[in-house]
């Protein structure tokens, strides 16, 4: 596991094709995650930094994050080959697409889970880069570091929208 770069990127760039209602609510869901993170770290946590849709995303957008004055970093855990194959069978049902046509069972699921003897060394390389005072937003689910020390914060399922009036 190794932690990646997250450059702060301007929201003005952004903001700057969205309507004023847009740009308002950008601005009171940001205040928001300020005053509900306060001084803890938001870590993101993930298998790939490049070269695919969601670590595209996951750079502009936690950029803009950085680029307001929030805290937030970005890990990368190290897949085997056998856990990208199953996170592409994943991918590719969701889409209704068999891909290969392989398994998703038991086996699969308790290696994707990164049960058994790969799961100590993912949480001890967990435990180095994040301490105390965070919350951890994981790509996948899979075991989550227990910080050590004061000011720990546990992640939090996100709270559904309430539909607006009209």
């Amino acid at each position: 596991m190794y932690e990646t770069a997250v450059p702060p990127r301007p929201t003005a760039r952004l903001l700057s094709v969205v309507n004023d209602d847009d740009v308002d609510r950008f601005r009171a869901a940001l205040a928001r995650a300020g005053a509900a993170l306060g001084p803890r770290t938001l870590w993101h946590i993930n298998s790939t930094a490049e070269g695919g849709g969601v670590a595209e995303l996951l750079r502009a957008n936690l950029g803009y994050l950085v680029g307001d004055g929030l805290r937030v970093r970005w890990a990368i855990f190290e897949g085997d080959p056998r856990f990208f194959q199953i996170t592409k069978r994943i991918h590719n049902r969701l889409h209704g697409d068999l891909g290969d046509g392989g398994e998703l069972g038991t086996e699969e699921r308790t290696h994707y889970d990164w049960e058994g003897e790969l799961r100590p060394v993912y949480k001890a390389k967990c435990e180095e880069l994040v301490a105390a005072g965070y919350v951890l937003k994981e790509g996948k689910p899979m075991a989550s570091a227990k910080a050590k020390g004061k000011g720990k914060a546990k992640a939090k399922p996100a709270a559904k929208a309430k539909p607006k009036k009209r």
